[in-house]
């Protein structure tokens, strides 16, 4: 009997040793791809707010009302957002980014700024290099 459960213990470490591994290495997929996403998704808002942006200062019209441009629904904005002691005004901002547990926008300003305004960390500038950060959550 005491044998037994010696080799039940012996195939369970041996299955766990082999296990193991595969479900890390799927893990980090899992989160790789949901890095991916969150940074397509950050470059399709840049695109929207750039389209949205280009088109209104060609037409020399405002936008009075939220549009979809590419990708997402863009909305008029005249708030003034402090980041880091600088005041940004902003000129649009995309909606909701249901997707990642609505974690916040984008904005741009008339002159081409990006700002990411995170509903739990605050306002924060974007730059046109910007990638999302690998091991921490948000933007």
């Amino acid at each position: 009997m005491h044998a037994k459960i010696e080799n039940l213990f012996g195939w369970l470490a041996l299955g766990g040793f082999l296990l193991l591994p595969i479900f890390l290495l799927l893990l980090i997929g899992a989160h790789r791809n949901c890095i991916s996403g969150k940074q397509v998704t950050l470059d399709r808002a840049r695109e929207s707010l750039s389209a949205a942006l280009t088109e209104i200062q060609t037409s020399g019209r405002t936008l009075a009302e939220p549009k979809q441009f590419r990708y997402f629904l863009v909305i008029p904005c005249t708030n003034i957002v402090a980041v880091a002691g600088q005041s940004y005004p902003l000129a649009l901002v995309t909606s909701d980014w249901y997707q990642f547990d609505r974690q916040g926008v984008l904005a741009i300003t008339t002159n081409r700024q990006y700002l990411w305004l995170d509903f739990r960390h605050g306002a924060k500038l974007i730059s046109e290099h910007y990638h999302v950060p690998q091991w921490r959550t948000g933007y």
